[in-house]
């Protein structure tokens, strides 16, 4: 089921951003993960590992800065 931005706002701090994380990372890859989530995780983009190329491509953070 995947979260909507209003249900993920409620209980954000229920959880660790690691934890949000791995929900995340479980929904891209069962390849349902919605919009919706993509912005969420986009948001929690400052807790992603450098090295974690899979969440930080959809999270969109780009790989390289721009010169």
């Amino acid at each position: 089921m995947a979260v909507t931005i209003e249900r993920f706002n409620a209980v954000r701090d229920m959880l660790t951003p690691a934890e949000w994380l791995e929900y995340f990372r479980g929904q891209l890859r069962a390849e349902r993960i919605s919009y919706d989530e993509l912005a969420m995780l986009a948001s929690l983009s400052e807790h992603i590992d450098p090295g974690d190329v899979e969440l930080l491509e959809a999270a969109g953070v780009p790989e390289f800065e721009e010169v």
